[in-house]
């Protein structure tokens, strides 16, 4: 199967969660979070469409967008966090940051390079970023011993953790 087609249909998918995340949401106000891991499925699969328009059609703008859905989503992933330890919606300082140098670090390898090589290694790093401070934010704030949280919280440590050694590996490769 060809990229974009594969990029499309998981595109559907997380759509999919997206829909079922709000609706859960709107039924029930006091199930915290939910909406942000709503916003975050949202969010991945309006990057991974731009990715597969961008795959088909070779737009920069497409490029752009896709690379800040990406790094959107895992910036929403961290207010989820947020609001399900605080029991508040905020905006998260770094998150905004690392937003505004990955549009500008698109510019810049546009500009100067015309490549998408320092775009994708600016959005790595970026992600990067993103995903390890939700993993010490997680790792700070869990309650070890409360039965039923520590695999779950671990998990997820482990997980944002792993990915960010990836996309580190990923863009010095």
């Amino acid at each position: 199967m060809e990229t974009h087609i594969l990029l499309i249909t998981g595109s559907i998918l997380l759509f999919c969660g997206c829909l079922g995340m709000l609706i859960v949401r709107l039924s029930n106000p006091f199930l915290k979070g939910v909406g942000c891991l709503g916003a975050t499925f949202a969010a991945g699969a309006l990057g991974a469409s731009a990715f597969a328009l961008d795959i088909a059609l070779v737009n920069a703008s497409l490029t752009l967008a896709g690379d800040t859905l990406i790094l959107l989503a895992f910036v929403l992933l961290h207010v989820c966090f947020l609001e399900l330890n605080e029991g508040k919606l905020r905006l998260p300082k770094l998150g905004t940051a690392l937003l505004i140098v990955q549009g500008l670090a698109f510019f810049i390898s546009r500009i100067l390079h015309d490549t998408r090589r320092l775009s994708a290694m600016a959005l790595g790093m970026l992600v990067a970023i993103q995903a390890c401070q939700s993993a010490v934010f997680l790792k700070r704030t869990h309650q070890s011993g409360k039965m039923g949280k520590d695999a779950p919280a671990w998990y997820s440590i482990a997980i944002l953790t792993a990915f960010a050694a990836y996309n580190i590996f990923r863009s010095g490769w």
